[in-house]
């Protein structure tokens, strides 16, 4: 767990081994549209007679590209993003959650009044062991996890940037 107050004020709370420069968004995508390129090139060098059929050649492709980014659009709900940075900025009163996913990072702004609680959940496994998750609760109870490894000093510094005790 890494957190740092930038030069600007920003307060960055982010998980170990995370670079914000090493994937702007996207990032599987290339090897998709690469992998989608591919098929069709060797078909027509391994068939070239095919290519006279254009039609079926045309309609193969896009129904190839569908059951990609069909896969893809199901692996993405079922796979939701985790929180790997959390930047709190006093001067903008606002959070910026950047959200990792296998197919891409985002970035959720959310200002500090629509914020209720940060605080430490703890949960219990089956063994009995406990788990502490810090938690970003919103006033319209939806919950985001904060980095892991975020620990009570940096949950009290973020109550202090919103206002509470």
């Amino acid at each position: 767990m890494t957190s740092e107050v930038m030069p600007d004020g920003v307060f960055a709370v982010s998980e170990d081994g995370y670079d914000p420069t090493a994937y702007s968004g996207r990032h599987a995508m290339a090897p998709v549209l690469v992998g989608l390129a591919v098929p069709p090139i060797a078909i027509i060098y391994a068939f070239p007679d095919l290519a006279k059929h254009a039609e079926f050649f045309f309609v193969l492709y896009l129904s190839m590209i569908m059951a990609v980014s069909g896969f893809m659009f199901v692996r993405a709900i079922f796979n939701p993003a985790h929180v790997v940075s959390a930047n709190f900025d006093p001067r903008q009163r606002s959070v910026e959650l950047v959200r990792h996913s296998q197919w891409g990072n985002t970035s959720v702004y959310v200002p500090f009044k629509d914020i209720a609680d940060v605080f430490m959940r703890v949960r219990y496994d089956d063994d009995g062991y406990t788990f502490r998750e810090p938690v970003l609760r919103m006033r319209n109870d939806d919950e985001y996890e904060l980095p892991t490894g975020t620990d009570q000093d940096e949950i009290t510094r973020i109550r202090e940037m919103l206002g509470r005790k």
